[in-house]
């Protein structure tokens, strides 16, 4: 497992209750089990569709909570993701999807989705290393 999940995890186990994301406008917080098992959904439901490691799938999702949810869901998968943002607007959006040959378009629909898998439990996290795709960006 990769650092960075093994850390997650550690911190959950460590502050479950503590405030893990404040959101930007501040009227929304979530703890750091409650971000857990929101990426633990996504991951489910990403796995439930048959993604396998380094397998890219876009986010076009607004930043927030379940952005970064979706970010690690992403990493528990053992799958890579490439971020979108309607400020690249449409034409530049359709590059990187075809560009990229992302696989799914994660969405406000595709988080509806998930949150209704049963989260994936940490013995079923993909096994990452540091040398695996995480994302790739286009600036």
């Amino acid at each position: 497992m990769i650092d960075y999940l093994q850390k997650f995890k550690e911190t959950v186990a460590a502050y479950p209750e503590r405030v893990a994301v404040l959101d930007k406008d501040g009227d929304r917080s979530t703890t750091y089990k409650k971000l857990d098992e929101l990426s633990s959904r996504v991951a489910a439901f990403l796995k439930s569709k048959g993604f396998q490691k380094e397998d890219l799938i876009a986010i076009n999702f607004e930043k927030s909570m379940e952005y970064l949810a979706v970010e690690l869901g992403v990493m528990k998968a053992g799958i890579a993701y490439v971020p979108l943002s309607e400020s690249m607007g449409q034409e530049r959006i359709t590059h990187v999807l075809k560009d990229s040959g992302a696989k799914l378009v994660f969405d406000a629909a595709c988080w509806e989705k998930a949150m209704e898998a049963e989260p994936l439990s940490p013995e079923a996290w993909a096994d990452s290393d540091e040398h695996d795709l995480a994302f790739i960006i286009y600036t």
